[in-house]
């Protein structure tokens, strides 16, 4: 399978623009990171791996809470670390 920069950079939108649950981003994210592991992740453009992967890594997280019903990281949070991993 492949993952572009391209389509990561629109997954950070998804929770902003609510199309996409947290959870759905962070099944989405740790289903690459398996394929990863194992070998059959394909990074496209392959100089952006280390950003590419900075941002599954953090989408693997997206979903958590620290209580019921707040999520851990609010919409700013998806902005910021936009900015911090492809600016």
């Amino acid at each position: 399978m492949r993952v572009s920069s391209h389509e990561v950079k629109q997954i950070f939108k998804q929770p902003i623009e609510e199309k996409m649950t947290r959870e759905d981003v962070a099944n989405w994210a740790n289903e690459r990171i398996i394929l990863n592991d194992d070998g059959n992740l394909e990074y496209v453009p392959n100089q952006d791996v280390k950003k590419i992967w900075a941002s599954l890594v953090y989408f693997s997280g997206v979903d958590l809470k620290e209580s019921p019903n707040k999520y851990l990281h609010i919409k700013e949070d998806f902005v910021n670390v936009f900015k911090k991993i492809w600016d």
